[in-house]
């Protein structure tokens, strides 16, 4: 996937924009987080304070209002200012026990009670002050009621005790429209932990442990302590809890924030941050592509040219644009360097296998004449061998003959002609020999002097295959080839030479012996008269000149040897130029895909 370096650009690019962008949004959600908390506490301790008060203002009109009463209650009928404070003050009922066990109402019951042994006659009466009772429900209105009960004196005398019965219908209606979030709520607990307001009406005066064993009496009075919100999980949900004392009573207003819906504009924040950073790395990936695609147009004309060269027709002659000082112009300027070294390399490789080629085809025609005049040689020497056996022969028969010499003196003296005759011949036959032996010295000096100059060739096309490198690797290998055809070329020149030398020696040894043989024959034809005289002493001279004629033969067959062999050689020496040509030529078709 990311096989190309403008893939892994674009995706560094992309995998940087969108870790900043990610970064950003974490942080800015810590951040946002963090004053969203601050938020949220501020808020959950205005809402609790203002709360509070308007219970701690209610409670403070009501008890304020029976306080008022104090006098009026000692008065001899107190009842009808009871009875317009009930209907002005919003009270349910208001009433003074005294201690003479006598008891006063705005409304009166018709039920007789002894007030001494009320609740709140001795709560007040213990207290010695003005105090607020637990709330109550009142029966059958199902109301909470609370009472505010306060001491009577006079002169410093406790005479009694006035207490008021209010509903707290307000009250609670206030606590149960407390609702910050759609899923946060507010209760009312009394001293008893019991719950005096609340939205359920079905909990009404139970235990606060009902609604959520956290809010326990030893729970509800840490948090009390506390005047930032402190987390805890009601009713399966993560909250923030704030409880608020209610002055002047044992109640506590308890308030109940859902931490996730308190949240939800974080969410939100989060989620745009999410689809902000998608959007940003699109926009990003859109225009680092477009940033990239001249640069990389560049990089692909690069390849264009190389895939050109080494695939294509092999143009070397085609260069790329040089176009501003970045590292794309720095990568042309040096594949133009190299392709014109390449170029030139080849070129001078073309120049330099041209001239090989034309060498070895001059070597190839020399070895051509070479061979025949060497099988000329040939010839030659086969009538050479045969017309010495001839000789042989003959002396053999003069040597058998010798002993009827006597008889036969005139056949011997026309027999001593015709072998004068033949030795003459013989001579003229061993000069052609000699003569022709100097001109097939002259011939392997002329092959000796083509292959030394075959060799300097070889290493100079060496040195350039060198230069080449890969591309002058097969040259090499032909350059290696052609020495070592040259090294041999040279070595057969030496050996038809080290040859020749001998058969010329023994040419002249023949000669010679030949022309010994003729000046025998004419003194012999000179002296045919006195042969009779010398014939043991002919006999014994026979008798050795067909010794000597047949180490001639011997040697005349040694020389047949040795130029059947520098035929070989010839040969040879012809099929390696030729094999030498071919190469330069396959060489020579290599470089022709190459346009220089």
């Amino acid at each position: 996937m990311l096989s190309t370096i403008r893939a892994k650009v674009l995706f560094i690019a992309i995998a940087t924009v969108t870790a900043a962008t990610a970064i950003t949004a974490v942080i800015a959600y810590g951040v946002a987080s963090r004053f969203n908390d601050a938020s949220m506490a501020r808020h959950l301790a205005q809402l609790s304070l203002s709360d509070a008060k308007n219970i701690e203002d209610w409670l403070a009109s009501k008890q304020t209002l029976v306080v008022s009463l104090q006098a009026t209650a000692l008065s001899a009928d107190p009842v009808p200012y009871f009875q317009l404070m009930t209907n002005s003050g919003g009270f349910r009922n208001i009433y003074a026990g005294y201690t003479d066990k006598t008891i006063r109402q705005a409304h009166e019951t018709g039920v007789h009670i002894d007030p001494t042994l009320r609740p709140w006659y001795r709560a007040a009466f213990l207290a010695g002050k003005a105090i607020v009772m637990s709330p109550y429900e009142s029966l059958p209105s199902h109301q909470i009621v609370v009472s505010f009960p306060t001491p009577l004196y006079r002169e410093g005398q406790f005479q009694g005790v006035l207490s008021a019965d209010v509903a707290m219908t307000s009250v609670v209606d206030n606590v149960r429209s407390i609702h910050p979030t759609p899923s946060s709520y507010a209760v009312l607990v009394d001293g008893q932990n019991r719950i005096v307001a609340y939205e359920n009406p079905q909990l009404m005066l139970k235990a606060a442990t009902e609604l959520d064993p956290a809010l326990s009496s030893e729970r509800l009075a840490t948090l009390a302590g506390s005047t930032q919100p402190l987390r805890a999980r009601i009713r399966g949900r993560d909250v923030l809890v704030l409880v608020r004392s209610i002055a002047g009573t044992d109640w506590q207003l308890v308030l109940v924030l859902d931490e996730r819906e308190a949240r939800d504009g974080l969410t939100s924040l989060l989620a745009v941050s999410a689809l902000a950073a998608v959007g940003v790395s699109l926009l990003s990936a859109l225009i680092v592509t477009l940033l990239l695609k001249g640069p990389f147009r560049r990089f692909s004309e690069v390849g264009d040219a190389l895939e050109q060269i080494g695939h294509g027709q092999g143009d070397l002659t085609q260069r790329l644009p040089i176009v501003g000082a970045d590292e794309v112009t720095r990568i042309a300027t040096l594949f133009n360097d190299f392709v014109s070294r390449i170029q030139t390399t080849l070129w001078r490789v073309r120049q330099t296998s041209t001239e090989v080629s034309e060498s070895s085809r001059k070597i190839a025609a020399g070895n051509l004449d070479l061979s025949m005049r060497t099988e000329q040689t040939t010839g030659a020497l086969q009538e050479t061998f045969a017309s010495i056996e001839d000789i042989n022969r003959t002396v053999a028969a003069l040597a058998d003959d010798a002993r009827a010499v006597d008889e036969r003196v005139m056949q011997a003296s026309a027999m001593a002609g015709k072998g004068g005759e033949i030795a003459s011949k013989a001579v003229s036959v061993m000069g052609e020999i000699e003569a022709a032996s100097g001109r097939i010295n002259d011939i392997t000096s002329v092959i000796d002097g083509i292959a030394f100059q075959t060799n300097i060739l070889a290493l100079n096309a060496a040195v350039e295959a060198a230069r080449a490198g890969e591309h002058g690797r097969g040259f090499a290998v032909v350059a290696a080839e052609v020495r070592v055809l040259a090294g041999r070329s040279a070595q057969a020149a030496k050996e038809i030479k080290a040859l020749i030398e001998s058969t010329r020696d023994c040419v002249r040894e023949g000669s010679v012996f030949v022309h010994d043989a003729s000046n025998s024959m004419l003194a012999t034809a000179k002296q045919i008269l006195e042969v009779a005289v010398l014939i043991e002493a002919f006999n014994h001279a026979s008798s050795d000149q067909a010794g000597r004629v047949c180490d001639i033969a011997a040697m005349v067959h040694q020389l047949e040897d040795a130029t059947q062999r520098n035929t070989a050689l010839v040969e040879e020496s012809a099929a390696a130029t030729a094999s030498l040509n071919d190469q330069v030529s396959a060489m020579n078709g290599e470089l022709t895909h190459f346009v220089l």
